[in-house]
């Protein structure tokens, strides 16, 4: 009998990992789900499995599994970054990975713009600006974390995004 490792990782090693990394904005399953995953061809023997190597990874945009199988004396490709579908249609991609950027930075801003205000009423120069919200220390408060994960995830994005040459 062999062990299920997808769900193992998925099941097991993921939900007490998430706990951990979520206090520091981590988001594990997506880091796990970004991974290069191997793809298992059992019908094939030991002798034709030396020749058959499989790339994959995850289109940026829609998430759909991109498999390179690499030709003859090239043993190592690397995987593109968008689908065919994704490829296909690039105006509308365009728009969903700047879509996904605007999105991501407006949550940012809008719990920047919360731990602002809440700056503001403890200081009494009231001309501050959002740089002074990112100095909230205050591990009290709900948002700090909120603020934390939304840093972490803008930045992902941000990331993810900066490797598409458009």
């Amino acid at each position: 009998m062999e062990i299920d490792s997808e769900y193992y990782i998925k099941k097991v090693l993921i939900p007490p990992l998430e706990r951990i990394f979520n206090l520091m904005g981590g988001d594990v399953k997506a880091w796990y789900d970004a991974m290069p995953k191997s793809v298992k061809f059992d019908h094939l023997n030991k002798t034709n499995l030396k020749n058959l190597v499989v790339h994959s990874s995850l289109c940026l945009n829609c998430g759909q599994l991109i498999n390179v199988v690499p030709t003859k004396g090239h043993s190592l490709v690397t995987p593109p970054k968008l689908c065919d579908d994704c490829l296909a249609d690039e105006l509308k991609t365009f728009l969903d990975v700047q879509y996904k950027k605007k999105t991501a930075e407006k949550e940012l801003n809008d719990v920047l713009t919360v731990c602002k205000d809440c700056t503001m009423r403890n200081i009494e120069n009231n001309s501050l600006n959002l740089h002074t919200a990112l100095l909230c220390t205050s591990e009290d408060c709900p948002i700090f974390y909120d603020r934390i994960k939304l840093q972490g995830r803008c930045e992902d994005v941000l990331s993810k995004y900066s490797e598409l040459e458009w």
